[in-house]
């Protein structure tokens, strides 16, 4: 009787664990990559892959913690690039949450002016 009351124990906590299990480490359902500055703003490409079935929240935030875009998202791939404005020393986080997984990714937006000197040698 003791074996069968230790069994059920031991599945019951099983089951519980299984409905807290959180999504396995290094599986990312999105990649957000900078993809270089232009004249209107600073380029970023969205790749998402994520289940079928599960639709998908995009938000980017400023420094401000303003919501600058927001979008649900239904496809599971998907390829998306985003002109952002840039001001000195700005930021954006981009988070995209799907089901129980969520991922996060910061950049931060610095302007460097450089000066380039060229000397010759007059003969």
């Amino acid at each position: 009787m003791k074996r069968i009351i230790f069994s059920l124990a031991m599945i019951m906590a099983f089951s519980t664990l299984q409905s807290f299990e959180t999504p396995a480490q290094g599986v990312q359902p999105a990649t957000i990559t900078y993809l270089g500055a232009r004249e209107n703003g600073v380029v970023f490409e969205l790749r998402l892959d994520v289940a079928r079935g599960k639709r998908s929240e995009l938000v980017i935030r400023n420094r401000k913690e303003e919501i600058i875009y927001e979008e649900y998202i239904k496809e599971s791939k998907l390829v998306k690039h985003f002109v952002l404005p840039y001001d000195e020393n700005d930021e954006y986080v981009f988070i995209v949450r799907n089901g129980n997984s969520r991922y996060e990714k910061k950049f931060t937006v610095s302007r460097v002016q450089t000066t380039s000197i060229t000397v010759q040698e007059v003969i």
